[in-house]
């Protein structure tokens, strides 16, 4: 859509109008986070040619947390306000192909999105951050949406060059809000073009580590401290710490893991001994028994005869 808008905000206490922006002539999309809430909602009903006036809770507008960067305060108890917003929708098409769309126009389009993305990113509203970034990605990835072969190698170029600068503020996002799996595939899209963008090897070797992926993780996370050796930062500390502690797990890992394999074998072992040990035991058991039953029974032998003796003997008496 192609529209005119102008935004003031009306002080609830005392009326009072306050000017803050005004947009001319603007190309949008409806329901892709170009535009805010009240107004997005105010285009759904309008026709070619049509004017509304429009007076928005601050919900619909830019929330209760107001906007730094538009010099719109938060909202207060004492500063309660509301929106108003003048709207003039100039003409209204369907979307095109992106395919059919012209370098020009997409760059066009991508830099639009991109830029709402970071408005979004700089309020920590990352869940449209992502819409946006997403959005400008969609006109600048050759692989879903190809562009012709007789386009110039330069144009071609710059196209890869934005979608680098977009897909790193798609990885950095998902890292924030805990998408590791995504950022991973998102840092080795710029990857796949730029080997040695540090963005990427960074965040790429941090999200295998949330994921604690340690050993693939040690690798890009190398690869970007060499390559920032000359201009250590912030991230060069991060990264630093998390091989370390990496290098310590896997290292753990691998003597726990060596200790299960001798537990595995040692009572084998162990029990082989203890069974012939038991064996040992209970045939000297046996043995002792065995005399003992042979040396009983010679004994009432014995007294048997020694009996008979004494009763022969007291026959012979008698």
């Amino acid at each position: 859509m192609t529209i005119s808008y102008s935004l003031s905000l009306i002080d609830s206490l005392t009326s009072n109008t306050r000017f803050i922006e005004q947009i001319s002539n603007e190309k949008y999309f409806i329901g892709e986070r170009d535009l805010i809430g009240a107004i997005d909602v105010a285009l759904l009903s309008m026709d070619r040619g049509e004017k509304a006036l429009v007076e928005s809770d601050v919900r619909h507008c830019y929330g209760e947390q107001g906007c730094e960067e538009k010099q719109i305060p938060p909202v207060t108890t004492l500063n309660p306000y509301k929106m108003l917003i003048e709207i003039e929708l100039h003409d209204w098409t369907q979307p095109i192909d992106i395919q059919l769309l012209s370098v020009e126009e997409r760059i066009f389009w991508s830099d639009k999105k991109r830029l709402n993305g970071n408005f979004y990113y700089r309020r920590q509203d990352y869940k449209n951050s992502l819409e946006c970034y997403q959005g400008a990605s969609r006109y600048l990835d050759l692989e879903l949406n190809p562009i012709d072969s007789s386009i110039d190698q330069n144009q071609i170029n710059l196209l890869v060059e934005k979608y680098i600068q977009v897909q790193n503020n798609l990885a950095q996002t998902y890292l924030l809000v805990q998408k590791y799996e995504d950022c991973f595939n998102t840092a080795a899209n710029v990857l796949k073009f730029d080997p040695k963008n540090v963005k990427a090897l960074f965040r790429q070797g941090k999200a295998l580590f949330e994921l604690g992926k340690y050993q693939e993780a040690i690798q890009p996370l190398k690869l970007f401290l060499q390559i920032q050796r000359a201009n250590p930062n912030v991230d060069s500390d991060k990264a630093n710490q998390m091989i370390q502690i990496s290098e310590t797990k896997l290292a753990n890992y691998q003597k726990s893991e060596k200790e299960i394999y001798q537990r595995m074998f040692r009572p084998t072992t162990a029990n082989n001994q203890q069974q012939q040990q038991q064996q040992t035991k209970s045939k000297k058991t046996k043995q002792v028994r065995i005399r003992f039953s042979i040396e009983f029974v010679d004994f009432i032998g014995f007294c048997r005869m020694f009996i008979r003796v004494i009763r022969i003997g007291c026959h012979t008496l008698l």
